[in-house]
């Protein structure tokens, strides 16, 4: 059996935005997603290792992108999609409260 782990959490200030885009070759850092309204940025990281990113519109509470290195799906694309799903409700009440 393949175990790992695996978690989910919003990106917290520019520097880590800055270190999400540089190790994962993607955009977004450069494009400023830390400053777009309605928008939540969240890190999934598998066995501690940045894997992808996910932009999560907090309107409509879907997720808009998911992207891993140089904005392709990582090998854990379903499953973190799949956790982001599960624990939705968790980052919607976070923000509420």
């Amino acid at each position: 059996m393949n175990t790992f782990e695996n978690t989910i959490k919003a990106l917290q200030n520019v520097n880590e935005f800055y270190e999400e885009g540089k190790t994962l070759n993607h955009c977004v850092f450069t494009n400023g997603y830390y400053m777009h309204d309605n928008c939540l940025i969240i890190g999934a990281r598998v066995d501690g290792k940045r894997t992808e990113t996910i932009e999560v519109n907090t309107k409509s509470w879907k997720i808009m992108q998911c992207r891993g290195n140089h904005n392709q799906p990582s090998e854990h694309h379903s499953l973190i999609i799949e956790e982001m799903q599960k624990n939705m409700g968790k980052f919607r009440n976070a923000l509420k409260g």
